[in-house]
């Protein structure tokens, strides 16, 4: 620090705000870190003794860490210059005196100045590896009993379990949120799982899709008419189809599509498709190449869906009117319009009918037919509920009418906090 209390900023190493440089660097203090982005501040120390502020994908970094930083400069318009990290490594301390600062820093429950000394003096410079590798060997030390032994190696584990997946993702050019999200779902065996099969991200990690995990695969040498990914590529075109508005495909589609996606010919995936489907990870309902092919999930709601309408279907329910064909007129006769046959049919249904779907593109009198019934209920003293998926649409929905509309949400009542809706079935 200089003679006012604040830290001096380092005059630039070699580099500029243009280049990447490397630097080494211990850590002082994390300033700031976002569990979700895998994004961070750490107050840093270079080997000439000169601090500064590191930011970028350093989540994991504790207080003591030795690193190798590549980066480069930028100003900060509110907190100054600033070293903006691009891939990091970390480096063990290179002597006993370094090992015993380094697990001295409270990183490891239980472990100060006195026990990081005698971890040392027991293990020498192949703590780190005890460690990682042989745990069980901590107990050996004295003032380590099976209870604390337990909790530094948990504590161990997961410290390194973020900032090995951390480094191996970034050194693949994969954004620092995706380590994070590998090591909420996976723990400390997260670099275990994407070394093994970097397909699961895509498959099991919420936010990661296909093109990021073969950018891994590829990297790993994985080639490209592996079972396990031309089997995520299946998966994902499901899911892109599903992002579409569809529940299902058919298999001949599907396979088409996936095929295009993973550059890889079509004869290849049919025998992947009958192993997802074989796992469960696929539902196919008919037979040849138009079978349907559903994601699991989306055949359970479009399940769950049919069972309820029949049973709203199968339901007494009072009769609104015993002469459609009379409140249709009636309502063309107020309304002044007049309507041709298919939006008659519609609007008749739609009185006698417990259940009715309307499908159409702009203009071809769906909100026509959603005003006359409206109006024909207010006309016989019925209670209307207008309800939308959204907000706009329910806006939408009550300028169309001059009816009150909201959200099906809020029409249900839902409760966030439980994840429940106040008004259901029961």
């Amino acid at each position: 620090m200089d003679r006012a209390g604040q830290d001096r900023l380092v005059d630039l190493p070699a580099g500029d705000e243009e280049n990447n440089i490397t630097m080494e660097v211990r850590a002082v203090h994390p300033l700031f870190a976002n569990e979700e982005t895998g994004w961070a501040a750490v107050r840093v120390r270079t080997e000439d003794g000169e601090r500064l502020t590191a930011v970028g994908p350093l989540l994991g970094v504790q207080d003591g860490d030795t690193l190798q930083l590549t980066g480069r400069w930028k100003n900060h318009e509110r907190f100054g210059r600033q070293f903006d990290v691009q891939s990091w490594v970390h480096v063990s301390p290179k002597t006993t005196e370094g090992l015993v600062a380094f697990l001295a820093t409270g990183r490891l429950p239980g472990v100060g100045p006195v026990l990081a000394r005698r971890l040392v003096d027991t293990f020498g410079m192949e703590v780190l590896d005890i460690l990682d590798n042989h745990p069980e060997r901590l107990r050996s030390v004295p003032g380590i009993g099976k209870r604390t032994a337990k909790k530094i190696a948990k504590a161990w584990e997961d410290l390194r379990g973020i900032q090995q997946i951390m480094v191996f993702l970034l050194g693949h050019g994969i954004p620092p949120g995706v380590a994070a999200k590998a090591h909420r779902r996976y723990g400390a065996r997260a670099l275990a799982v994407v070394r093994e099969n970097p397909y699961r991200l895509a498959d099991e990690v919420f936010g990661v899709g296909f093109r990021t995990a073969d950018r891994v695969g590829h990297s790993l040498g994985i080639p490209d008419d592996a079972p396990e990914r031309l089997q995520a590529g299946i998966l994902y075109t499901l899911r892109e189809a599903a992002g579409e508005g569809h529940v299902f495909l058919p298999a001949s589609l599907l396979l088409e599509r996936a095929a295009t996606l993973l550059e890889t010919p079509p004869d290849a995936l049919p025998p992947r498709l009958a192993e997802l489907e074989r796992r469960g990870r696929v539902i196919t309902e008919g037979d040849g190449d138009d079978r349907a092919v559903y994601l699991p999930r989306l055949h359970e709601a479009e399940t769950t869906v049919a069972v309820r309408l029949l049973r709203i279907h199968r339901a007494p329910a009072p009769v609104i009117t015993r002469h459609p064909d009379r409140a249709v007129s009636w309502y063309e006769k107020r309304s002044g319009l007049e309507l041709d046959p298919t939006q008659r049919h519609a609007l008749t249904s739609a009185l006698t009918e417990k259940i009715l779907i309307v499908t159409g593109g702009p203009g071809t009198g769906k909100t026509t037919l959603v005003r006359g019934l409206t109006s024909i209920l207010q006309a016989k003293n019925l209670s209307v509920e207008l309800a939308a998926p959204t907000g706009r649409a329910a806006k939408r929905l009550a300028e169309a009418t001059g009816f009150k509309a909201r959200t099906i949400h809020r029409l249900l009542e839902y409760t966030p906090a439980s994840h429940s809706f106040a008004r259901s079935e029961d």
